[in-house]
């Protein structure tokens, strides 16, 4: 069964793929300070990632310019008994 989501956004610029799925990045120093900060993304998709990877899966994207972003997985279900 494939599980999907689509949006209709803008894509996403592929020099952001490489840390898409990073719930933390190293900020640059900023008026003498530095640290950590969430991702554009937030902790959501670091999150969607490893509970997909627990089911036995992988989270996939397509993202086109003008088109959006498609982030899908699939598991393999056991039938239905009883119907």
């Amino acid at each position: 069964m494939e599980f999907s989501i689509r949006d209709t956004g803008n894509g996403i610029d592929p020099s952001a793929l490489e840390n898409l799925y990073q719930p933390f990045r190293r900020t640059r120093a900023r008026a003498g300070r530095s640290g950590y900060f969430f991702s554009g993304t937030g902790l959501g998709l670091a999150m969607c990632r490893l509970l997909v990877h627990e089911m036995g899966s992988e989270l996939r994207l397509e993202t086109k310019p003008g088109w959006g972003t498609r982030f899908y997985f699939e598991l393999e279900m056991p039938p239905a008994s009883g119907l």
